[in-house]
């Protein structure tokens, strides 16, 4: 061999051509590679074998020292929903306040009546026949009457003669006030006057009156009657006033903005024809702070909501939902259009009126409809027996064609009560899959029950509810430009004067990602973008392929910094030893293989969420697009963009040449809104209904009746 080796070198230095030896020297290593391919394969071979077995030793040994898995970033998730506390609201306390009160009104009758006797009137203010000023006129009266014996007027407080019901809340004719209405006549004064009714004369009631509301509530209830020991609802005559019958009119129309009526509904307090005047003062404090407590609460509901969004998921995210009851109280006391006042609470945004129209057509259609629920995962096969076949056949009658009714008439002539999934019942079955075009096997599961589903009216009355109570944790006005990202519609949307002028396709949030609820402001647009990987998805995705190859994110074109910015190679990090808290920054420069495309749209948030370009069109030829990580992909990215900047597409189109990187701010901040609205109106006024993709519907369902419940449950220990 060595003899062989030597004559080959030898000829090698003196020809003056090169020896070709095989058509593998030029793509060799070595002259061993040249000379012997094979040995040098089976080399190479023995090396990687090694390699592995020591890649293979180090896995091992790093899952002993760090664990068979890897630690995920968990995404957020629904929470158990604790409804807001309803506590023991104690008026005893306001007692000595109402007793101050009574001693400053008896000094100054005390001071009124020591005044001279002869005083001279005006001329003006004689009994020739001229009008008294209103508020002279009761002090006259008041005067007239100090030498009446005090007694309380009895205050007519849902009486036997008085009570009427409005909307399920008891109430009584407005009178007013005979003091402020009547002219006076001096010659009367010798008769004795009623005085008029007064809150603070029932400082010894105080600790009889028993109410429970949220905490906030309660305290505005008490800092306010302890400044003002005076009623609100009741009239100086001791009957129900003109303002109070507007609040109770309202209160009573409750269930058309989409609320309960029950959580305004005052407790009874009935007073029979023996009734003392105690008894009467009595009722007529418990009737002014139970109707203050379901006005303001009423109010609370309108402005924010029913529910706080923040207690349902991590994935809503609204802020500032706290109510000034004080601010509230002040302005229900100074106001002198209550109605309006209360309705001035709800949205002022157009989309609401339409959802409560919608509401109200919706309540007509329900009525005598009795919904058909079927419970998920039902599953029948021929021969069998199930307690829903009942419900099943009667679905599928009510979506069924006149020649299945006519086929199958038999069928649907008698009742399945006992539930057996007999030979004709199958036959009916296996020709509504073939008229759905489902395979006619006669098994009714997933896929059939899907078919069978009706538009039951109280679903979709249900969604306009919900519609209308998450449109209340946003501002009153959407406002008259803003985008309007609809998740359960899949679609985006520019609005400019309340009309949709761009509407598109979009992608967002698969539901182990969902796209969060909120709303922002859109900053500016960036051209061949970046894109920074979220820690979330470097820990999740690509962590566990970083472990069996370091080199991955090398390999992929990523860029990898540490925290200071100093570029590295993913081969020379040990991500074994990485936790949640990757000490590194992974971004994909711009590209054609970049995850945003060829740009984004910006509105900064701690869910790092935005709207931006794919190169995965074919998303939006899917009817369902639940696909991302949870940002929002836009089928029309350029139209989009040029929209928010206010130019054209032209002008988006010349700042993406170069494929060079950069930003372009807005001439002036753009809401947007980030929504989950499974009941929206188009742009014709109609409302129109989708799925409920992430379930947040029945979340937001369990959570309105669990602080229905707790409301429920507080007026029973009154």
């Amino acid at each position: 061999m060595r003899q062989l080796l030597a004559i080959i070198l030898a000829t090698t230095f003196l020809s003056s051509e090169p020896i070709v030896i095989n058509s593998e020297p030029a793509q060799a290593r070595s002259l061993f590679e040249a000379l012997f391919p094979r040995a040098a394969e089976r080399r190479r071979a023995r090396r990687e074998r090694s390699r592995r077995r020591e890649r293979e030793f180090q896995i091992r040994e790093r899952r002993r020292q760090y664990g068979t898995s890897t630690v995920k970033i968990k995404s957020p998730s629904f929470k158990q929903y604790v409804p807001t506390s309803l506590v023991a609201v104690k008026f005893g306390g306001l007692a000595g306040s109402f007793v101050d009160h009574e001693k400053k009104l008896q000094t100054e009758k005390a001071a009124e009546a020591a005044a001279p006797a002869n005083k001279t009137v005006p001329a003006e203010e004689t009994t020739a026949g001229l009008a008294i000023d209103t508020q002279e006129q009761n002090s006259v009266v008041e005067t007239l009457s100090n030498d009446a014996p005090q007694t309380e007027a009895v205050p007519a407080v849902e009486t036997a003669a008085a009570e009427q019901t409005t909307g399920g809340i008891e109430t009584a004719d407005p009178v007013q006030p005979t003091l402020v209405s009547q002219p006076v006549e001096l010659e009367a004064a010798a008769e004795p006057e009623v005085s008029p009714v007064r809150l603070s004369a029932g400082s010894s009631h105080l600790s009889e009156i028993k109410l429970r509301a949220r905490k906030p509530l309660g305290k505005a209830l008490l800092d306010h009657y302890k400044a003002n020991p005076s009623f609100i609802w009741i009239n100086e005559s001791g009957r129900i006033s003109a303002k109070a019958n507007a609040a109770l009119r309202v209160l009573a129309d409750a269930e058309s903005y989409g609320l309960r009526i029950e959580d305004y509904a005052l407790p009874l307090m009935r007073v029979g024809d023996d009734a003392s005047e105690a008894d009467l003062l009595r009722a007529s404090m418990a009737f002014e702070f139970a109707l203050s407590a379901a006005v303001l609460r009423y109010m609370a509901d309108a402005r924010n909501g029913y529910v706080d969004p923040n207690k349902i998921s991590g994935y809503h995210d609204f802020g500032e939902l706290d109510v000034n009851y004080k601010t509230l109280l002040k302005d229900v006391v100074a106001s002198q259009d209550i109605g309006e006042q209360m309705l001035g609470q709800h949205p002022q945004d157009e989309v609401f009126e339409k959802l409560r129209r919608e509401l109200a057509d919706l309540r007509k259609t329900v009525v005598g409809y009795d919904s058909i629920i079927i419970p998920d995962g039902t599953f029948i096969r021929p021969g069998q027996t199930s307690d829903q076949l009942e419900n099943i056949v009667e679905s599928i009658r009510r979506k069924a064609s006149l020649k299945l009714l006519s086929d199958h008439f038999d069928v649907f002539a008698v009742t399945h009560d006992e539930g057996v999934y007999s030979d004709g019942v199958v036959a009916m079955i296996r020709d509504f899959q073939k008229s759905k075009n489902l395979r006619p096997d006669g098994i009714v599961g997933k896929n059939t029950l899907a078919k069978m589903q009706t538009s039951d009216p109280n679903v979709r009355l249900n969604k306009v509810i919900y519609a209308m109570e998450r449109l209340r944790w946003h501002p009153d006005q959407l406002g008259s430009t803003h985008v309007f990202i609809n998740q359960p519609a899949y679609r985006a949307s520019y609005v400019r004067n309340g009309k949709a002028k761009l509407s598109m396709r979009a992608v967002v949030g698969k539901p182990a990602n969902q796209t969060s609820f909120f709303y922002d402001k859109i900053e500016y647009v960036e051209y061949n973008p970046y894109w920074g990987v979220p820690q979330s998805i470097i820990v999740n995705e690509m962590l566990p392929k970083l472990i069996n190859n370091p080199y991955y994110l090398d390999n992929q074109g990523y860029e990898i910094t540490t925290l200071r910015g100093t570029p590295i190679s993913s081969g020379s990090v040990d991500w074994w030893s990485i936790g949640t808290k990757v000490p590194y920054n992974v971004r994909q420069p711009p590209g054609p293989k970049n995850a945003l495309g060829e740009l984004k749209i910006m509105f900064p948030n701690k869910h790092s969420i935005y709207m931006h370009d794919t190169p995965a069109k074919n998303l939006f030829q899917r009817d369902a697009r639940a696909f991302s990580h949870g940002c929002v992909r836009l089928a029309q990215p350029r139209a989009m963009a040029a929209a928010v900047l206010g130019s054209d597409i032209n002008q988006v189109e010349s700042r993406l040449i170069g494929g060079l990187n950069n930003k372009q701010e807005l001439n002036k901040e753009i809401p947007v809104y980030v929504a989950y609205f499974t009941a929206w109106p188009n742009d014709n006024g109609r409302v129109e209904f989708y799925g409920d993709v992430y379930g947040r519907d029945k979340a937001l369902s369990k959570a309105m009746k669990m602080e229905a419940d707790t409301r429920e449950r507080a007026r029973g220990v009154l």
